[in-house]
Protein backbone atom coordinates (compact mmCIF):
# COMPACT_ATOMS: atom_id res chain seq x y z
CA UNK A 1 0.00 0.00 0.00
CA UNK A 2 1.25 3.65 -0.71
CA UNK A 3 0.47 7.51 -1.03
CA UNK A 4 0.36 10.52 -0.04
CA UNK A 5 -0.27 13.00 2.01
CA UNK A 6 -0.83 16.59 2.92
CA UNK A 7 -1.73 19.27 5.73
CA UNK A 8 -4.43 21.90 6.08
CA UNK A 9 -7.90 21.50 4.45
CA UNK A 10 -9.24 18.61 4.70
CA UNK A 11 -6.20 16.89 5.75
CA UNK A 12 -5.52 14.69 3.55
CA UNK A 13 -3.94 11.21 4.66
CA UNK A 14 -2.31 8.32 3.57
CA UNK A 15 -4.33 6.46 0.56
CA UNK A 16 -3.97 3.37 -0.65
CA UNK A 17 -2.22 1.84 -4.29
CA UNK A 18 -3.76 -0.10 -6.97
CA UNK A 19 -5.01 -3.75 -5.39
CA UNK A 20 -2.91 -6.37 -7.20
CA UNK A 21 -3.62 -10.66 -7.74
CA UNK A 22 -7.47 -11.18 -8.45
CA UNK A 23 -9.18 -8.12 -10.14
CA UNK A 24 -12.05 -6.95 -7.84
CA UNK A 25 -15.17 -7.84 -10.08
CA UNK A 26 -13.70 -11.15 -10.96
CA UNK A 27 -15.96 -13.93 -11.82
CA UNK A 28 -13.81 -16.61 -10.80
CA UNK A 29 -14.90 -15.84 -6.80
CA UNK A 30 -17.89 -13.29 -6.35
CA UNK A 31 -19.97 -12.38 -3.32
CA UNK A 32 -23.43 -11.26 -3.69
CA UNK A 33 -24.93 -8.95 -1.27
CA UNK A 34 -28.08 -7.01 -0.95
CA UNK A 35 -29.11 -4.14 -3.83
CA UNK A 36 -32.38 -3.96 -2.48
CA UNK A 37 -31.68 -0.48 -0.74
CA UNK A 38 -29.71 1.95 -3.12
CA UNK A 39 -28.77 5.40 -1.41
CA UNK A 40 -26.16 6.20 -4.67
CA UNK A 41 -26.16 6.22 -8.13
CA UNK A 42 -23.99 7.58 -10.52
CA UNK A 43 -23.89 7.45 -14.79
CA UNK A 44 -21.68 8.08 -17.36
CA UNK A 45 -22.25 7.28 -21.06
CA UNK A 46 -21.54 4.01 -20.09
CA UNK A 47 -21.91 2.62 -17.12
CA UNK A 48 -24.73 3.15 -14.04
CA UNK A 49 -22.86 2.73 -10.57
CA UNK A 50 -24.65 2.23 -7.82
CA UNK A 51 -23.51 2.05 -4.14
CA UNK A 52 -24.30 0.41 -0.89
CA UNK A 53 -22.74 -0.38 2.33
CA UNK A 54 -21.76 -3.79 1.23
CA UNK A 55 -20.64 -3.12 -2.28
CA UNK A 56 -20.96 -1.67 -5.93
CA UNK A 57 -22.65 -2.77 -8.47
CA UNK A 58 -21.81 -1.82 -11.97
CA UNK A 59 -24.64 -2.17 -15.06
CA UNK A 60 -23.31 -1.91 -18.71
CA UNK A 61 -25.81 0.76 -20.06
CA UNK A 62 -24.26 -0.22 -23.72
CA UNK A 63 -25.32 -4.02 -23.14
CA UNK A 64 -27.70 -3.63 -20.53
CA UNK A 65 -25.19 -6.44 -18.53
CA UNK A 66 -24.42 -6.45 -15.01
CA UNK A 67 -20.58 -6.92 -14.50
CA UNK A 68 -19.54 -8.74 -11.04
CA UNK A 69 -20.14 -6.20 -7.99
CA UNK A 70 -16.85 -5.46 -5.70
CA UNK A 71 -17.49 -6.15 -2.14
CA UNK A 72 -14.81 -6.44 0.49
CA UNK A 73 -13.55 -9.56 -1.37
CA UNK A 74 -12.26 -6.99 -3.85
CA UNK A 75 -10.93 -4.65 -0.90
CA UNK A 76 -14.05 -2.39 -1.01
CA UNK A 77 -13.88 -0.99 2.46
CA UNK A 78 -17.68 -0.35 2.75
CA UNK A 79 -19.57 1.62 5.23
CA UNK A 80 -22.70 4.53 4.93
CA UNK A 81 -22.05 5.46 1.49
CA UNK A 82 -21.83 10.02 1.61
CA UNK A 83 -20.95 11.03 -1.94
CA UNK A 84 -20.73 9.24 -5.39
CA UNK A 85 -19.11 10.33 -8.86
CA UNK A 86 -19.06 9.15 -12.12
CA UNK A 87 -15.23 9.52 -13.06
CA UNK A 88 -15.37 12.46 -16.28
CA UNK A 89 -12.53 10.50 -18.41
CA UNK A 90 -12.40 7.06 -17.96
CA UNK A 91 -14.99 4.14 -17.11
CA UNK A 92 -14.70 4.64 -13.21
CA UNK A 93 -16.36 5.57 -10.39
CA UNK A 94 -15.69 7.47 -7.15
CA UNK A 95 -17.91 6.52 -3.78
CA UNK A 96 -16.99 8.05 -0.41
CA UNK A 97 -17.31 6.08 2.82
CA UNK A 98 -17.21 7.66 5.96
CA UNK A 99 -13.46 8.87 6.29
CA UNK A 100 -12.34 7.68 2.96
CA UNK A 101 -13.09 7.56 -0.89
CA UNK A 102 -12.22 4.69 -3.29
CA UNK A 103 -12.12 4.83 -7.02
CA UNK A 104 -13.03 1.67 -8.99
CA UNK A 105 -12.44 1.02 -12.52
CA UNK A 106 -14.62 -1.94 -13.64
CA UNK A 107 -13.43 -2.95 -16.85
CA UNK A 108 -9.76 -3.51 -16.13
CA UNK A 109 -10.42 -4.04 -12.03
CA UNK A 110 -8.35 -1.77 -10.24
CA UNK A 111 -9.40 -0.05 -7.04
CA UNK A 112 -7.24 2.51 -5.39
CA UNK A 113 -8.31 4.16 -1.56
CA UNK A 114 -7.41 7.01 0.17
CA UNK A 115 -8.28 8.39 3.55
CA UNK A 116 -9.61 11.61 3.98
CA UNK A 117 -10.75 12.83 7.54
CA UNK A 118 -14.36 13.54 8.21
CA UNK A 119 -17.23 13.34 5.93
CA UNK A 120 -16.93 14.00 2.35
CA UNK A 121 -19.98 15.56 0.70
CA UNK A 122 -19.14 16.43 -2.51
CA UNK A 123 -16.83 15.30 -5.32
CA UNK A 124 -15.90 17.36 -8.19
CA UNK A 125 -13.64 17.28 -11.41
CA UNK A 126 -11.49 20.06 -12.84
CA UNK A 127 -13.22 20.82 -17.17
CA UNK A 128 -10.24 22.29 -17.68
CA UNK A 129 -7.82 18.84 -16.54
CA UNK A 130 -10.71 16.13 -15.56
CA UNK A 131 -7.48 13.59 -15.52
CA UNK A 132 -5.58 15.36 -12.99
CA UNK A 133 -7.92 13.92 -10.42
CA UNK A 134 -11.00 14.00 -7.75
CA UNK A 135 -11.30 17.20 -5.74
CA UNK A 136 -13.24 16.01 -2.63
CA UNK A 137 -14.81 18.42 0.00
CA UNK A 138 -14.68 17.28 3.92
CA UNK A 139 -14.83 18.75 7.15
CA UNK A 140 -14.69 22.32 5.41
CA UNK A 141 -11.68 22.02 3.18
CA UNK A 142 -10.95 20.32 0.00
CA UNK A 143 -8.66 17.57 -1.14
CA UNK A 144 -7.27 16.70 -4.23
CA UNK A 145 -7.55 12.25 -4.97
CA UNK A 146 -5.33 11.82 -7.91
CA UNK A 147 -6.69 8.09 -9.60
CA UNK A 148 -3.78 6.47 -8.56
CA UNK A 149 -4.42 7.48 -4.62
CA UNK A 150 -2.20 9.92 -4.06
CA UNK A 151 -4.06 12.71 -1.83
CA UNK A 152 -2.37 16.38 -1.22
CA UNK A 153 -4.78 19.24 0.12
CA UNK A 154 -5.82 21.94 -1.74
CA UNK A 155 -5.58 25.61 -1.13
CA UNK A 156 -8.89 27.97 -2.37
CA UNK A 157 -6.97 29.30 -5.11
CA UNK A 158 -5.68 25.99 -6.62
CA UNK A 159 -9.63 24.81 -6.55
CA UNK A 160 -11.60 25.28 -9.91
CA UNK A 161 -13.89 28.14 -10.26
CA UNK A 162 -17.28 27.27 -10.17
CA UNK A 163 -18.24 27.07 -13.93
CA UNK A 164 -15.25 25.06 -14.81
CA UNK A 165 -16.63 22.31 -12.13
CA UNK A 166 -18.45 19.09 -13.05
CA UNK A 167 -19.82 16.23 -11.02
CA UNK A 168 -22.76 13.86 -11.12
CA UNK A 169 -26.29 14.86 -10.84
CA UNK A 170 -27.92 14.11 -7.77
CA UNK A 171 -31.47 13.62 -7.20
CA UNK A 172 -31.96 16.98 -6.27
CA UNK A 173 -30.50 18.11 -9.52
CA UNK A 174 -32.32 15.95 -11.35
CA UNK A 175 -35.50 16.77 -9.84
CA UNK A 176 -35.05 20.23 -10.85
CA UNK A 177 -34.17 19.55 -14.22
CA UNK A 178 -37.48 17.47 -14.38
CA UNK A 179 -40.10 18.78 -12.28
CA UNK A 180 -42.79 16.74 -12.49
CA UNK A 181 -40.50 13.71 -11.99
CA UNK A 182 -40.86 14.33 -8.30
CA UNK A 183 -44.46 13.57 -8.69
CA UNK A 184 -44.78 10.88 -11.15
CA UNK A 185 -41.46 9.11 -9.25
CA UNK A 186 -43.96 6.53 -7.48
CA UNK A 187 -45.67 5.31 -10.57
CA UNK A 188 -42.36 4.71 -12.14
CA UNK A 189 -40.68 2.87 -9.89
CA UNK A 190 -43.42 0.05 -8.62
CA UNK A 191 -41.98 -3.91 -9.28
CA UNK A 192 -43.47 -6.48 -11.11
CA UNK A 193 -45.95 -7.22 -8.23
CA UNK A 194 -46.91 -3.52 -8.02
CA UNK A 195 -45.87 -2.41 -5.55
CA UNK A 196 -44.02 1.58 -5.30
CA UNK A 197 -40.94 1.85 -4.11
CA UNK A 198 -39.47 5.27 -2.06
CA UNK A 199 -36.65 7.06 -4.50
CA UNK A 200 -33.72 7.59 -1.92
CA UNK A 201 -31.21 8.73 -5.10
CA UNK A 202 -31.04 9.78 -8.67
CA UNK A 203 -28.85 10.69 -11.51
CA UNK A 204 -28.89 11.61 -15.15
CA UNK A 205 -26.82 10.08 -17.90
CA UNK A 206 -24.73 12.79 -19.19
CA UNK A 207 -25.45 14.51 -22.34
CA UNK A 208 -29.02 12.83 -22.17
CA UNK A 209 -32.53 12.30 -21.08
CA UNK A 210 -32.16 9.07 -19.46
CA UNK A 211 -32.74 8.82 -15.38
CA UNK A 212 -31.59 6.65 -12.51
CA UNK A 213 -33.68 6.68 -9.19
CA UNK A 214 -32.21 3.81 -6.54
CA UNK A 215 -34.84 2.85 -4.07
CA UNK A 216 -35.82 1.86 -0.62
CA UNK A 217 -36.45 -1.64 -0.77
CA UNK A 218 -36.63 -2.03 -5.32
CA UNK A 219 -33.55 -1.64 -6.45
CA UNK A 220 -32.64 0.25 -9.64
CA UNK A 221 -34.73 2.21 -11.78
CA UNK A 222 -34.34 3.24 -15.57
CA UNK A 223 -36.57 6.27 -15.94
CA UNK A 224 -37.68 8.49 -19.16
CA UNK A 225 -38.27 11.40 -17.66
CA UNK A 226 -40.28 12.85 -20.76
CA UNK A 227 -42.80 9.86 -21.52
CA UNK A 228 -42.88 8.54 -17.92
CA UNK A 229 -42.09 5.36 -18.23
CA UNK A 230 -39.85 3.05 -15.89
CA UNK A 231 -38.12 -0.31 -15.85
CA UNK A 232 -36.87 -2.21 -12.91
CA UNK A 233 -33.40 -3.42 -12.76
CA UNK A 234 -33.20 -5.87 -10.14
CA UNK A 235 -29.35 -7.28 -9.44
CA UNK A 236 -28.29 -8.54 -6.27
CA UNK A 237 -29.90 -10.27 -3.17
CA UNK A 238 -32.92 -8.74 -1.61
CA UNK A 239 -31.94 -8.60 2.13
CA UNK A 240 -28.36 -9.08 3.51
CA UNK A 241 -27.23 -12.41 3.99
CA UNK A 242 -28.41 -15.63 3.06
CA UNK A 243 -29.49 -18.95 4.82
CA UNK A 244 -30.25 -21.43 2.22
CA UNK A 245 -30.30 -22.57 -1.25
CA UNK A 246 -31.90 -24.41 -4.06
CA UNK A 247 -31.28 -25.63 -7.60
CA UNK A 248 -33.34 -24.10 -10.66
CA UNK A 249 -33.20 -25.12 -14.12
CA UNK A 250 -31.41 -22.09 -15.11
CA UNK A 251 -29.59 -20.58 -11.79
CA UNK A 252 -30.22 -20.49 -8.12
CA UNK A 253 -32.72 -19.47 -5.25
CA UNK A 254 -31.84 -17.92 -2.18
CA UNK A 255 -33.49 -18.03 1.08
CA UNK A 256 -32.32 -14.93 3.24
CA UNK A 257 -31.80 -14.39 7.01
CA UNK A 258 -35.14 -12.48 7.79
CA UNK A 259 -32.55 -9.20 8.31
CA UNK A 260 -33.58 -6.63 5.49
CA UNK A 261 -32.79 -3.41 5.72
CA UNK A 262 -36.63 -2.25 4.87
CA UNK A 263 -38.55 -5.21 6.46
CA UNK A 264 -38.53 -7.15 3.27
CA UNK A 265 -37.79 -10.45 2.80
CA UNK A 266 -38.11 -13.63 1.16
CA UNK A 267 -36.11 -15.39 -1.81
CA UNK A 268 -33.89 -14.65 -4.70
CA UNK A 269 -33.76 -15.66 -7.90
CA UNK A 270 -30.44 -15.25 -10.03
CA UNK A 271 -29.39 -17.23 -12.89
CA UNK A 272 -26.25 -18.45 -13.64
CA UNK A 273 -24.49 -15.84 -15.45
CA UNK A 274 -25.87 -13.14 -13.10
CA UNK A 275 -28.10 -11.09 -15.81
CA UNK A 276 -31.01 -12.50 -14.77
CA UNK A 277 -32.61 -11.95 -11.41
CA UNK A 278 -36.21 -12.07 -9.52
CA UNK A 279 -37.14 -11.29 -5.94
CA UNK A 280 -39.74 -12.89 -4.53
CA UNK A 281 -40.72 -11.62 -1.05
CA UNK A 282 -43.09 -10.08 1.43
CA UNK A 283 -44.00 -7.42 3.91
CA UNK A 284 -43.47 -7.90 8.08
CA UNK A 285 -47.26 -8.79 8.19
CA UNK A 286 -46.42 -11.48 5.26
CA UNK A 287 -45.51 -14.93 6.45
CA UNK A 288 -41.84 -14.57 4.61
CA UNK A 289 -41.84 -11.31 6.80
CA UNK A 290 -38.78 -11.49 8.95
CA UNK A 291 -38.11 -15.15 8.46
CA UNK A 292 -34.81 -16.78 8.06
CA UNK A 293 -34.73 -19.69 5.67
CA UNK A 294 -32.83 -23.00 7.24
CA UNK A 295 -33.41 -24.73 4.59
CA UNK A 296 -35.24 -24.60 0.57
CA UNK A 297 -37.03 -26.69 -1.41
CA UNK A 298 -38.32 -25.51 -4.67
CA UNK A 299 -40.31 -28.29 -7.00
CA UNK A 300 -41.57 -26.22 -10.19
CA UNK A 301 -43.49 -22.91 -9.02
CA UNK A 302 -43.72 -24.04 -5.44
CA UNK A 303 -41.12 -23.14 -3.04
CA UNK A 304 -41.03 -24.78 0.75
CA UNK A 305 -39.17 -22.48 3.23
CA UNK A 306 -37.78 -24.37 6.26
CA UNK A 307 -37.49 -21.17 8.88
CA UNK A 308 -37.52 -20.43 12.60
CA UNK A 309 -41.09 -19.76 12.41
CA UNK A 310 -42.52 -23.15 10.65
CA UNK A 311 -42.66 -23.56 7.24
CA UNK A 312 -43.74 -21.98 4.36
CA UNK A 313 -44.99 -22.74 0.88
CA UNK A 314 -44.79 -20.03 -1.96
CA UNK A 315 -46.13 -19.81 -5.28
CA UNK A 316 -43.06 -18.43 -6.38
CA UNK A 317 -45.24 -16.79 -9.40
CA UNK A 318 -47.39 -15.26 -7.04
CA UNK A 319 -45.89 -14.62 -3.61
CA UNK A 320 -49.24 -13.77 -2.33
CA UNK A 321 -50.46 -16.82 -2.45
CA UNK A 322 -48.13 -17.77 0.80
CA UNK A 323 -49.23 -20.14 3.33
CA UNK A 324 -47.80 -20.91 6.71
CA UNK A 325 -47.56 -24.08 9.19
CA UNK A 326 -46.33 -23.72 12.55
CA UNK A 327 -46.52 -25.52 16.24
CA UNK A 328 -50.47 -22.93 16.11
CA UNK A 329 -51.54 -25.51 12.96
CA UNK A 330 -49.96 -28.50 13.19
CA UNK A 331 -46.30 -29.25 13.00
CA UNK A 332 -44.45 -30.93 16.12
CA UNK A 333 -42.58 -27.31 16.22
CA UNK A 334 -42.27 -24.14 14.90
CA UNK A 335 -39.22 -24.34 14.54
CA UNK A 336 -38.45 -25.59 10.81
CA UNK A 337 -34.72 -27.48 10.26
CA UNK A 338 -35.22 -28.89 6.94
CA UNK A 339 -37.53 -29.72 4.48
CA UNK A 340 -37.87 -31.87 1.27
CA UNK A 341 -40.31 -31.49 -1.64
CA UNK A 342 -42.40 -34.48 -2.85
CA UNK A 343 -45.03 -34.37 -5.70
CA UNK A 344 -47.65 -34.26 -2.83
CA UNK A 345 -46.32 -32.08 -0.05
CA UNK A 346 -43.34 -31.64 1.25
CA UNK A 347 -41.47 -33.33 4.25
CA UNK A 348 -40.44 -30.93 7.37
CA UNK A 349 -37.93 -31.89 9.90
CA UNK A 350 -38.98 -29.87 13.16
CA UNK A 351 -37.52 -29.42 16.74
CA UNK A 352 -39.49 -31.80 17.68
CA UNK A 353 -39.72 -34.58 15.02
CA UNK A 354 -40.78 -35.08 11.38
CA UNK A 355 -43.88 -34.53 9.26
CA UNK A 356 -45.61 -34.28 6.34
CA UNK A 357 -47.41 -31.42 4.85
CA UNK A 358 -49.71 -32.99 1.99
CA UNK A 359 -51.96 -29.68 0.28
CA UNK A 360 -53.26 -28.81 -3.38
CA UNK A 361 -51.67 -26.46 -5.79
CA UNK A 362 -54.93 -24.55 -4.98
CA UNK A 363 -55.20 -24.44 -1.04
CA UNK A 364 -56.24 -20.85 -0.16
CA UNK A 365 -55.63 -21.83 3.97
CA UNK A 366 -53.24 -23.77 5.91
CA UNK A 367 -54.86 -26.36 7.90
CA UNK A 368 -53.44 -28.12 10.55
CA UNK A 369 -55.08 -31.45 8.77
CA UNK A 370 -52.28 -31.05 5.96
CA UNK A 371 -50.18 -32.07 8.32
CA UNK A 372 -49.52 -36.21 8.94
CA UNK A 373 -47.30 -37.25 11.75
CA UNK A 374 -45.26 -36.82 13.30
CA UNK A 375 -42.33 -39.41 13.10
CA UNK A 376 -39.14 -39.81 15.65
CA UNK A 377 -41.75 -37.55 18.10
CA UNK A 378 -39.57 -34.73 20.14
CA UNK A 379 -36.37 -35.40 18.62
CA UNK A 380 -34.61 -32.94 16.32
CA UNK A 381 -34.49 -33.57 12.88
CA UNK A 382 -31.95 -31.27 10.58
CA UNK A 383 -31.37 -33.38 7.65
CA UNK A 384 -33.72 -35.22 4.68
CA UNK A 385 -32.88 -36.55 1.57
CA UNK A 386 -35.10 -38.98 -0.73
CA UNK A 387 -33.40 -41.40 -2.97
CA UNK A 388 -35.87 -43.20 -4.84
CA UNK A 389 -38.66 -44.32 -2.48
CA UNK A 390 -36.58 -44.20 0.70
CA UNK A 391 -36.37 -41.49 2.72
CA UNK A 392 -33.47 -40.77 5.20
CA UNK A 393 -33.46 -38.84 8.26
CA UNK A 394 -30.57 -36.97 9.65
CA UNK A 395 -31.75 -36.61 13.15
CA UNK A 396 -30.34 -36.29 16.90
CA UNK A 397 -31.27 -40.05 17.46
CA UNK A 398 -28.73 -40.48 14.40
CA UNK A 399 -29.25 -41.69 10.77
CA UNK A 400 -32.69 -43.16 9.92
CA UNK A 401 -34.75 -44.59 7.02
CA UNK A 402 -38.17 -44.32 6.22
CA UNK A 403 -39.31 -47.20 3.32
CA UNK A 404 -41.57 -46.16 0.97
CA UNK A 405 -41.66 -42.78 2.47
CA UNK A 406 -45.17 -42.96 3.91
CA UNK A 407 -46.47 -40.59 6.70
CA UNK A 408 -47.69 -43.60 8.37
CA UNK A 409 -44.40 -46.16 8.42
CA UNK A 410 -41.98 -46.30 11.22
CA UNK A 411 -38.53 -45.14 10.99
CA UNK A 412 -35.71 -47.68 11.14
CA UNK A 413 -31.74 -47.82 11.26
CA UNK A 414 -29.98 -48.34 8.31
CA UNK A 415 -27.80 -52.07 8.32
CA UNK A 416 -24.18 -50.33 8.08
CA UNK A 417 -22.70 -51.12 11.51
CA UNK A 418 -20.83 -47.84 12.63
CA UNK A 419 -20.98 -46.32 15.80
CA UNK A 420 -20.73 -42.83 13.81
CA UNK A 421 -24.23 -43.41 13.02
CA UNK A 422 -26.08 -43.29 16.10
CA UNK A 423 -24.64 -39.81 16.63
CA UNK A 424 -27.05 -36.70 15.99
CA UNK A 425 -26.64 -35.98 12.16
CA UNK A 426 -26.29 -32.68 11.25
CA UNK A 427 -26.64 -32.89 7.17
CA UNK A 428 -27.29 -35.53 4.22
CA UNK A 429 -26.14 -35.36 0.77
CA UNK A 430 -25.78 -37.93 -2.53
CA UNK A 431 -24.86 -38.68 -6.10
CA UNK A 432 -24.60 -41.73 -7.69
CA UNK A 433 -24.44 -44.57 -5.75
CA UNK A 434 -23.36 -42.76 -2.50
CA UNK A 435 -24.66 -41.45 0.36
CA UNK A 436 -22.73 -38.66 2.75
CA UNK A 437 -23.76 -38.70 6.21
CA UNK A 438 -21.92 -36.14 8.46
CA UNK A 439 -22.92 -35.43 12.04
CA UNK A 440 -20.94 -32.26 14.03
CA UNK A 441 -17.26 -33.41 13.13
CA UNK A 442 -18.10 -36.40 11.30
CA UNK A 443 -18.14 -37.83 8.07
CA UNK A 444 -19.41 -41.35 6.71
CA UNK A 445 -19.61 -41.73 2.95
CA UNK A 446 -22.08 -45.00 2.57
CA UNK A 447 -22.66 -47.71 -0.89
CA UNK A 448 -26.25 -48.18 0.15
CA UNK A 449 -26.45 -50.76 -2.37
CA UNK A 450 -23.85 -52.58 -0.27
CA UNK A 451 -24.84 -51.38 2.97
CA UNK A 452 -20.94 -50.37 3.58
CA UNK A 453 -18.52 -47.65 4.27
CA UNK A 454 -16.77 -46.32 1.86
CA UNK A 455 -13.36 -46.37 3.45
CA UNK A 456 -11.06 -43.83 1.43
CA UNK A 457 -12.63 -40.70 2.67
CA UNK A 458 -11.60 -41.65 6.66
CA UNK A 459 -8.91 -39.89 6.22
CA UNK A 460 -10.80 -36.55 5.89
CA UNK A 461 -10.97 -34.38 9.07
CA UNK A 462 -14.11 -32.47 9.11
CA UNK A 463 -13.51 -30.64 12.10
CA UNK A 464 -11.65 -28.05 9.82
CA UNK A 465 -14.99 -26.80 9.15
CA UNK A 466 -15.18 -26.07 12.85
CA UNK A 467 -19.15 -27.85 13.05
CA UNK A 468 -20.67 -28.72 9.66
CA UNK A 469 -23.71 -27.30 8.42
CA UNK A 470 -24.29 -28.55 5.11
CA UNK A 471 -23.17 -31.17 2.27
CA UNK A 472 -22.94 -30.90 -1.17
CA UNK A 473 -21.66 -34.10 -3.26
CA UNK A 474 -21.70 -34.34 -7.22
CA UNK A 475 -20.12 -36.61 -9.59
CA UNK A 476 -16.48 -35.39 -8.69
CA UNK A 477 -16.68 -33.51 -5.46
CA UNK A 478 -17.45 -34.09 -1.69
CA UNK A 479 -18.19 -30.32 0.24
CA UNK A 480 -18.52 -29.93 3.68
CA UNK A 481 -19.62 -26.50 4.84
CA UNK A 482 -19.65 -25.28 8.22
CA UNK A 483 -18.67 -22.56 11.00
CA UNK A 484 -14.83 -22.29 9.92
CA UNK A 485 -15.20 -22.80 6.28
CA UNK A 486 -15.85 -24.95 3.40
CA UNK A 487 -14.03 -28.38 3.03
CA UNK A 488 -13.30 -29.62 -0.95
CA UNK A 489 -12.95 -33.11 -1.22
CA UNK A 490 -12.34 -34.64 -4.41
CA UNK A 491 -13.81 -38.28 -4.71
CA UNK A 492 -11.05 -39.53 -6.75
CA UNK A 493 -9.01 -39.74 -4.16
CA UNK A 494 -10.37 -37.83 -1.25
CA UNK A 495 -7.48 -35.15 -1.04
CA UNK A 496 -9.21 -32.68 0.35
CA UNK A 497 -8.86 -28.85 0.95
CA UNK A 498 -9.87 -25.84 3.35
CA UNK A 499 -11.63 -22.72 2.43
CA UNK A 500 -11.34 -20.79 5.67
CA UNK A 501 -13.42 -18.28 6.82
CA UNK A 502 -12.31 -15.50 6.54
CA UNK A 503 -9.97 -15.49 3.71
CA UNK A 504 -12.20 -17.36 1.04
CA UNK A 505 -15.39 -17.66 2.75
CA UNK A 506 -16.48 -14.23 4.45
CA UNK A 507 -17.89 -15.82 6.83
CA UNK A 508 -19.79 -19.04 8.43
CA UNK A 509 -21.52 -21.81 5.39
CA UNK A 510 -25.01 -21.93 6.31
CA UNK A 511 -25.43 -24.29 2.93
CA UNK A 512 -23.36 -25.15 -0.21
CA UNK A 513 -25.13 -25.41 -3.52
CA UNK A 514 -23.05 -27.10 -6.65
CA UNK A 515 -23.38 -27.00 -10.30
CA UNK A 516 -21.70 -27.69 -13.43
CA UNK A 517 -19.63 -24.29 -13.57
CA UNK A 518 -19.72 -23.15 -10.21
CA UNK A 519 -20.20 -23.83 -6.11
CA UNK A 520 -22.40 -21.29 -4.27
CA UNK A 521 -21.92 -20.93 -0.50
CA UNK A 522 -24.70 -19.13 1.71
CA UNK A 523 -23.23 -17.20 4.38
CA UNK A 524 -24.60 -14.09 6.59
CA UNK A 525 -22.05 -11.73 4.29
CA UNK A 526 -23.95 -13.00 0.46
CA UNK A 527 -23.56 -15.79 -1.35
CA UNK A 528 -20.36 -16.73 -2.63
CA UNK A 529 -20.03 -17.86 -5.74
CA UNK A 530 -16.89 -19.66 -7.21
CA UNK A 531 -16.28 -20.85 -10.46
CA UNK A 532 -14.94 -24.61 -10.65
CA UNK A 533 -11.55 -26.28 -12.26
CA UNK A 534 -12.54 -29.30 -14.39
CA UNK A 535 -11.61 -31.34 -11.94
CA UNK A 536 -14.91 -29.86 -9.61
CA UNK A 537 -12.32 -27.95 -7.11
CA UNK A 538 -11.53 -24.34 -7.50
CA UNK A 539 -8.33 -22.33 -7.17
Amino acid sequence: RGGGGGGGGGGAAPGAAPLTGAAPGSDERVLLTAFDVIPAVAASRRMVYVATPDGIGVLDRTFRRWLPPLTRLGGYRGGPVTAIAADPVEDGVWVATTGAIAYYRPTIGTLTGTVVPGVIDAIVFDQRDPAEGAFVHASGGWTLVSHTGLASAVTPARLPPPEARVQSMTLGDVYRAYPALQATAPLLTRDAELRSWPVIAGTKVPDQSEVWLGTEGGGLFRVDPLFSRGEQYPFGLLETGAGALAPAADGVWIGGLGRSRVGRSGLTFASTDLQQWRWVGGSVAQPLGGVRANRLAVRGTTAWIAGDHGLVRLDTRDPTRALAWSAGNGLPSDAALSVIATAGGAWVGTARGLAFVATAPDARAARAADVRGPIARDTPVRALLLAGDTLWIGSDAGLLLLRGAAPDSAPRRIAVTDARLARPVRALARSDSLVAVATANDLVVLDPHRAAVVHRFDAVDPSLVRGINALAMDAKTLWVAGDGGVLVIPRANAASRILPVPAVVPAQAYDVLLDDDYAWIATPAGVLRLRRLSDGTVR
